[in-house]
């Protein structure tokens, strides 16, 4: 149960990170890079969910 509302949390996460006017935020705020970061911490977040999944 947890993993699905951690997985739901992410997939939010990105949805708002992908979305272009929040992309423009971003850069006129000068925090991309660090949403760059974020990201790469939520799909490796992501992958360890999906794998925890498999093998349970």
């Amino acid at each position: 149960m947890a993993e699905v509302m951690a997985t739901t949390l992410i997939k939010t996460i990105f949805e708002k990170l992908a979305n272009e006017a929040f992309k423009q935020f971003a850069r006129a705020q000068r925090i991309h890079s660090e949403l760059k970061k974020l990201e790469r911490a939520l799909s490796q977040i992501q992958a360890l969910l999906n794998d925890a999944y498999e093998r349970k």
